[in-house]
């Protein structure tokens, strides 16, 4: 197990101050930033504004194993440090996923140091999924503005709704499903990036 350390705005600025690699992007609305301190096998994660919608964050090792896993929800802004010291040199990731946003940050550990692998961060959103009354609404964020192929499987995997939408960056759609008979189904949403399941009773 890694040792995790939820550290203070005062030590944030004297650590980042010694920083030798970071990046930053958004999960949400929420500001993320990754930095390596120097000579040192230390990691920060810096989190501003997280708002209410909680983020997971862990470590993984190449093996897909988790490391170390904790979730930050409702402070203003939270540091993490992360002492790598006892990891072996290898490749590692850093994950932090809400429910609808994911972003996977490589970093390398070093003999003396930790390497963040800043040009392949991946990010990747996820739709959201509300049922009310028999109308399911989904909602995603669609940033390379592909297609988007909604298909609804009945329990028996007959297929009961299929179709293939044009899509811009802020794609929502709601379906009245109020004339399916009752029963357990499951909604796919097949992005440019991947398949996402929901399942869901009427």
């Amino acid at each position: 197990m890694l040792h995790l350390l939820k550290i203070t705005a005062l030590a944030t600025v004297f650590a980042i101050n010694f920083a030798v690699a970071s990046t930053s992007t958004f999960i949400g609305k929420t500001l993320v930033t990754i930095e390596s301190i120097k000579n040192s096998k230390t990691l920060l994660i810096d989190l501003k504004d997280i708002g209410n919608v909680p983020i997971r964050v862990c470590i993984k090792n190449s093996d897909g194993e988790i490391l170390t896993s904790t979730y930050a929800k409702g402070d203003e802004n939270t540091t993490y440090r992360y002492d790598l010291a006892r990891l072996e040199e290898g490749t590692y990731q850093v994950i932090l996923t809400t429910s609808t946003a994911e972003l996977t940050q490589p970093i390398k550990v070093c003999r003396n140091c930790v390497d963040i692998y800043t040009d392949q961060l991946i990010e990747k959103n996820k739709p959201s999924f509300k049922l009310v009354e028999g109308l399911l609404d989904i909602n995603y964020l669609n940033k390379s503005q592909k297609p988007i192929s909604i298909t609804i499987y009945d329990e028996k995997g007959n297929t009961v709704l299929e179709k293939t939408m044009d899509a811009k960056m802020d794609f929502g759609r709601r379906f009245d499903l109020n004339k399916l008979t009752f029963g357990t189904y499951t909604v796919a949403v097949k992005t440019n990036e991947e398949t996402y399941s929901y399942n869901f009773n009427l």
